[in-house]
């Protein structure tokens, strides 16, 4: 078994064929990921078998910092 995802098993797990489109997709969701020198999102094999079966939960990515936290300023 290889360590990484294949790309048809990317494919079939974003319902994209773009790379771009399924590393939108991933990190959307969460997911963690690195591009390889193709821009081809890599993902390891034991890293989806759990995330598919609820061993582990990623928690969201803020895309801002949590200005709240100052007081409102």
């Amino acid at each position: 078994m290889k360590t990484y995802l294949e790309q048809e098993e990317v494919h079939q797990l974003t319902g994209r064929k773009q790379a771009a489109k399924q590393c939108a997709f991933l990190t959307d969701r969460g997911w963690c990921f690195f591009r390889n020198a193709d821009g081809r999102p890599q993902i390891l094999r034991t890293y989806h078998d759990a995330m598919l079966t609820g061993q582990l939960v990623t928690p969201p990515v803020a895309t801002e910092p949590a200005y709240g936290v100052f007081g409102g300023r």
